[in-house]
């Protein structure tokens, strides 16, 4: 239900208990002084119309707000129906109680006012308990006008005025008009709001704009003094929040970098132990914090262990561990009755069959498309065209062990019967039908001796199976089985722990003694090694003490793979026992706790497979390290004491020229032998980068190259050899000096041009087209033969007898001559000249105005090593006395890596880092040896950081993370 009055609506409800229970709650108030008494309002707004409801408010806030401090309360209000009238019945009464608690009546005179009952109500109130004198008139609209004749107003012309108001004047008033019903016009409330307020107040309308402006100054002067205080708050929060930030920031970072030693060091610590761990913790640190110091820890890590190829994790512990002869796939039994097979190139598992566990056996054939198992009674048979398929135990029976034909046609399963008697079955692996059942005790009492059961089935081939016991040996036909052979093997009378398997040919078992020599037992022939009877006369010898017996051989016979207490496994060479044998070369990375999860992979005798609890880990003594791939190169080394060979890096780094490093001149040689000798080692090679994706190509000369354009390569040479192909890899030009031999050549700004320094010190510039000099000049000749001389395109710099003489490779002029004593080494790190002075590393500027700073206990200590930078000048790399390859950070010194190497590495390698850094190449080779090796070490992070994740396998659990670390894993913690 709603009331209507003047254009508004006045809602009727039920909420008059709300209004009196405010003003019981303000009522309380004011006892306690918490708010003002209500002075009552200055003025009473009566007017109609929704025209004139939309503006007034604005008249309103106009009056109540002028002239009064900002933290006072109006001293003048208005009462207006919307905001002075509260929600409930009894409308009438409550306007006359805001009539009567009003000073004045401000009458908002319009023809909605003229028609309208409610304003000549309050009108007519006003007139009866109030005074005509303290009415004001406001026009809105329409218009009003006195008539001087008859002293009142004029009722036909007055449009504006309500009727209660004829006759309420005893002379003409003065009135306000407000024309904003005008379209286009603006109301000039501010100067209507002053009107009245001046009217009300009692004062002069220019006083009150005064008083307004003395108060809007006093409030400006309080709005700066809080503007300026909150200014002073908002600074000192800033500062206090900078410094709180801060200091979290400090906090944060070190927390970060405690957390990222901790990381590495965790790491370090299980390089030799836990590999997998050791990459993951690693790479947690780098990717936390990418600083010298991890990377140095990413480096040690992806270096330690560097026979470990890979790992990777099963989805349960492993129980049984088989490999095929062919060397490519693993088979893992595992502890929930699964059956997985991995492909050691290959970081996945995939997944073969399951049984109900737990697996007594499993073997594989040559090429692992058949695979055995067995569980309890349970005999399955998975074949890669066939899938898997149960085969029928005969009653009574117990599978044992299972063993697979070489070409995986046929399977042989040992079973067992109560009490202790035996059986072997032969099964057809396409059909999965019983092919035969022999006694294995009638077999084996064949051999002379009552037998004391077969210990193990070893196929010796497709047609023949080798039945073992403690001491005697049976060889069977499989097709029918007969007997072929019997005989006592060279077998120890050991226990059963303590005999280990035979090797996959059937000539050799093993036995310990569980210390570091491990007894060679003879089984039958062909019989390679002179036989004593029953005499040991084979071993395997290990530095290590107390190793776990059985040894695992391999399958031609020629190493033993044995455990060491520690859990590192030792591979030692077979061989009598007086005679010199190589080293046992000792697996580490991981903790291996059984010798009955090691095998061998393939028939090399370098590969091995061995499990610890739910990872396969794989070893190759032929990897140098998981960075490294070598590859035979033919490296040209045409005298036994010339220098390293030479390797230069195409600037789009995609191909590589090797070559002696040495321009031989027209010298001849002393013989014709020598001269036809040395022809087979004068040569020049351009293979691609990194040097795995292809052979290269040479041309049959030596002497000095260059790269001045990417795509083109140069050999100044003094020989006269033409190349053999129409297409040569590189073009071969005359030296410039025809009668003195060259100490090095480079390139320049100018891509149509090579430039070149003779041993006389003759500067040359030659066209690569035609070969005509172009410019020369003269600067100090090299203080050896052959240089070297190092560049970067815009200098050369190269040891003279006046010191490191720098060259502007643009004029050929001498741009400066710095102290030549105690220099061992140069190159150019990109627009840095590097000077291995002594003990330490001078970085110049590259036209060797300035030196910017000098790193300590940093180069090589020879005369003359190999010293290789990137362009960035970031890395630098070495050789040692050693051969082994020091990484070091070129900005902090720091050392990222120890790259091993050998004896052969120390004198005859030549050394070369990737204008992008990203690559680290060697090339070693001897005089006039046939074959060298070309190695490329890739360095780059990210590469660190790949392999590290794909080598390791899995990332490491929560629980392994806890074990290891026992600290909150970063968001970054992890491989990418």
């Amino acid at each position: 239900m709603k009331t209507q009055r003047s254009g508004h609506c006045y809602p009727d409800s039920a909420a008059e208990g709300v209004s009196m229970t405010v003003a019981a709650v303000r009522s309380t108030l004011l006892r306690y002084r918490l708010v003002r008494a209500d002075a009552g309002y200055g003025a009473f707004f009566s007017y109609s119309g929704d025209r004139d409801r939309r503006l007034l408010p604005r008249l309103q806030r106009a009056i109540e707000k002028q002239s009064r401090p900002w933290y006072s309360p109006p001293r003048v209000r208005i009462f207006l129906d919307y905001s002075g009238i509260t929600v409930g019945p009894r409308l009438r009464a409550k306007i006359e109680a805001g009539l009567a608690r009003s000073r004045w009546l401000v009458v908002i005179a319009s023809p909605e006012a003229r028609r309208s009952p409610w304003v000549d109500r309050e009108i007519d109130w006003w007139l009866t308990h109030r005074s005509v004198d303290t009415l004001l008139l406001v026009v809105s609209d329409g218009a009003l006008v006195w008539d001087e004749r008859r002293g009142d107003w004029d009722p036909d012309r007055s449009t504006a005025l309500p009727p209660r108001l004829l006759g309420a004047f005893p002379d003409e008033p003065v009135w306000k008009t407000i024309p904003w019903h005008d379209p286009g016009r603006d109301p000039d409330i501010d100067s209507a709001a002053i009107s009245i307020a001046a009217v009300v107040r009692g004062m002069r309308e220019d006083d009150l704009k005064s008083e307004g402006l003395r108060d809007t100054r006093r409030n400006l002067r309080w709005a700066r003094a809080v503007a300026l205080m909150l200014a002073a708050l908002l600074v000192a929060a800033g500062v206090i929040a900078r410094i709180a930030v801060a200091q979290k920031n400090t906090a944060d970072e070190q927390a970060r970098i405690a957390s990222t030693r901790l990381m590495a060091s965790v790491a370090d610590s299980h390089g030799a132990t836990d590999t997998r761990a050791a990459l993951l913790l690693a790479v947690a640190a780098y990717r936390t914090s990418p600083d010298p110091n991890t990377l140095a820890a990413l480096y040690r890590a992806n270096l330690a262990s560097p026979t470990l190829v890979r790992s990777v994790t099963t989805p349960a512990p492993i129980t049984q561990l088989e490999t095929s002869a062919d060397g490519r796939t693993a088979v893992a039994g595992l502890g929930d009755g699964q059956l997985v097979a991995w492909t050691a190139t290959d970081p996945t598992l995939a997944p073969i069959t399951s049984l109900t566990p737990p697996l007594s056996s499993i073997a594989v054939s040559d090429d692992a498309t058949v695979i055995a198992a067995t569980a309890g009674t349970h005999l399955r048979l998975w074949r890669k065209t066939g899938g898997p398929l149960d085969l029928a135990v005969p009653d009574g029976l117990t599978p044992q062990s299972v063993t697979v034909l070489p070409s995986g046609t046929a399977v042989a399963v040992q079973a067992t019967t109560a009490p202790a008697s035996g059986a072997l079955l032969l099964y057809d692996s396409g059909s999965g039908r019983l092919q035969g059942r022999f006694a294995t005790d009638a077999l084996i009492a064949q051999a002379g001796v009552p037998g004391l059961g077969v210990r193990s089935v070893l196929p010796i081939s497709d047609d023949d199976l080798l039945l073992l016991d403690h001491a005697y040996w049976v060889r069977i036909r499989v097709r029918d089985g007969s007997v072929e052979d019997t005989g006592i093997g060279e077998l120890p009378d050991l226990a059963d722990g303590l005999i280990g398997r035979p090797s996959g040919n059937g000539e050799l078992y093993s036995a310990s003694n569980n210390g570091g020599t491990v007894d060679i037992y003879r089984l039958h022939g062909p019989k390679r090694f002179p036989a004593d009877d029953i005499a040991a006369t084979l071993s395997a010898v290990t530095p290590a003490t107390g190793v776990e017996p059985p040894a695992v051989l391999d399958r031609n016979g020629t190493t033993a793979a044995l455990l060491a207490p520690d859990g590192s496994i030792y591979l030692a060479p077979i061989a009598a026992a007086a005679t010199p044998r190589p080293a046992a070369v000792r697996l580490t990375g991981a903790q291996i706790r059984s010798g009955d999860l090691i095998r061998f992979l393939g028939d090399t005798g370098h590969r091995v497979i061995a499990a610890t609890a739910d990872h396969l880990i794989l070893w190759d003594t032929d990897q140098i390290d998981r960075l490294s791939v070598t590859t035979a190169a033919a490296i040209p080394q045409v005298c036994n004491a010339c220098p390293r060979p030479t390797l230069q890096i195409s600037p789009t780094d995609t191909e590589v020229v090797v070559s002696s490093g040495v321009d031989n001149g027209q010298a001849p040689d002393s013989t014709d032998i020598d001269r036809e000798e040395n022809a087979k080692y004068r040569f020049t090679v351009v293979r691609p980068l990194p040097p795995s994706r292809g052979d290269g190509r040479s041309v049959p000369a030596d002497g000095m190259p260059a790269w001045p354009d990417p795509a083109h390569p140069v050999l100044l040479t003094h020989q006269r050899a033409q190349p053999d192909s129409p297409t040569p890899p590189l073009a071969v030009l005359a030296a410039a000096s025809p009668d003195t031999v060259l100490s090095g050549a480079w390139s320049g700004p100018d891509p149509a041009t090579v430039l070149s320094l003779d041993a006389n010190g003759t500067l040359s510039a030659q066209n690569t087209s035609t070969g005509a000099i172009t410019a020369q000049r003269t600067a100090p000749a090299p203080a050896t033969g052959y240089g070297p001389v190092v560049s970067n395109h815009r200098f050369a710099a190269y040891l003279s007898g006046r010191g490191v003489t720098i060259v502007d490779s643009a004029t050929l002029g001498v741009a400066a001559q710095l102290d030549g004593r105690d220099v061992t080494a140069l190159a150019y790190a990109g627009p840095q000249l590097l000077i291995h002075r002594g003990s330490d590393l001078e970085v110049w500027t590259d036209n060797g105005s300035t030196r910017l700073r000098t790193l300590t206990g940093i180069g090589p200590s020879g005369h003359w090593e190999s010293l290789a930078a990137d362009d960035a000048g970031t890395t630098v790399a070495y050789l040692d006395d050693a051969g082994s390859i020091i990484l070091d950070d070129l900005r902090t010194g720091t050392t990222l890596a120890t790259i091993p190497g050998g004896p052969a590495a120390a004198g005859m390698t030549g050394l070369a880092m990737s204008h992008n850094g990203k690559h680290l190449l060697t090339a070693t080779g001897s005089w006039r040896a046939p074959e060298g090796t070309l190695t490329d070490h890739d360095i780059a992070p990210d590469t660190l950081v790949r392999t590290a994740c794909d080598r390791a396998g899995t990332d490491l659990t929560p629980q392994e993370w806890h074990d290891l670390v026992g600290i909150r894993r970063p968001p970054t913690a992890s491989c990418p």
